[in-house]
């Protein structure tokens, strides 16, 4: 029996010291609309709806992401703010009672991108926020 409990005490602590460190998610601050680039694959009309939904809230305007607070100002939606999480590279956000999305993301140098879905920029496009 104590063989059984060093070997698994071994397996956990190995899991621990071997598993890759998770790539955190940085948002705090102020972003700016920097790009937006289209995806490699074909979108059926719900998909295209949704890109270009999400494409207005951050087309040409600017997201503040600070202690759990979202603010954004864009010719698409104008001044909107609330709260938002974040957990496993996603950015949860609601703003007021009836506009709530979740949005994948990742930070690639200094700038906050955007993603349609979880697979990734060369299936939907992405956005790219650069620091204001």
């Amino acid at each position: 029996m104590k063989k059984v409990f060093a070997l698994l005490i071994a397996v956990v602590v190995f899991a621990a010291c071997s598993s890759e460190p998770k790539n955190e998610l940085k948002v705090d601050g102020d972003w700016k609309f920097q790009s937006f680039v289209e995806g490699e694959e074909h979108l059926n009309p719900q998909n295209q709806a949704m890109v270009k939904s999400i494409l207005k809230i951050f087309k040409d305007g600017e997201v503040s992401f600070k202690d759990g607070n979202i603010e954004i100002n864009s010719p698409g939606v104008g001044k909107r703010s609330g709260t938002f999480t974040l957990e496993d590279g996603k950015i949860s956000a609601k703003l007021g009672e009836n506009s709530q999305f979740v949005l994948h993301a990742s930070n690639q140098a200094e700038t906050l991108v955007i993603l349609f879905n979880e697979g990734g920029e060369k299936e939907t496009g992405k956005i790219v926020m650069a620091k204001k």
